[in-house]
């Protein structure tokens, strides 16, 4: 599974950024965002909807060193109203985020392992070239080729250097 256009995991202002976002990774839409505190150990979380890289919408803010957390509606990153939710509302409603930074997650790693695998082809590739010519280049050096013209034409393809077995 790939990505939705522009969701992203990058750094913003210091802390991390996993979900929705514009081209230029301004958060916009659902996210998840985590800044950490002056005394290095603590951070703050936001989960929920962004606008222009402000908490805009619904959210719920957590203060885990605290044990605080707030939902509620927030607009251009200010605090608008309480949410006057249940407790089980609350849960149902942080349950469904994390839910979705989960996916969000799990196709970031599916998107890593994919450009892992692609990486692997394209050496595994690599390698299986260089060995071919190195068979050729045994079989002209045997032949009589001298070493300067199968090193220029290996330079040709790709910059590598043939070395003098002998």
């Amino acid at each position: 599974m790939k990505l939705p256009p522009y969701t992203s995991v990058f750094r913003y202002y210091g802390g991390l950024y996993i979900g929705d976002a514009t081209e230029n990774n301004i958060p916009d839409g659902f996210g998840f965002f985590s800044i950490p505190q002056k005394d290095g150990y603590s951070s703050i979380w936001y989960i929920g909807n962004f606008k222009f890289g402000q908490e805009h919408g619904f959210g719920t803010m957590f203060y885990p060193e605290h044990g605080v957390s707030y939902t509620g509606v927030y607009s251009q990153g200010e605090v608008q109203c309480d949410a006057t939710l249940s407790s089980a509302e609350i849960n149902l409603h942080l349950q469904t985020h994390l839910i979705h930074v989960s996916n969000i997650l799990n196709n970031v790693q599916e998107d890593l392992d994919d450009a892992k695998t692609t990486i692997e082809q394209e050496n595994c590739s690599l390698t299986n070239w260089k060995t071919k010519f190195d068979i050729v280049c045994n079989l002209a050096q045997s032949s009589g080729v001298d070493l300067e013209t199968l090193n220029s034409i290996r330079n040709e393809h790709d910059s590598l250097t043939l070395y003098n077995k002998a």
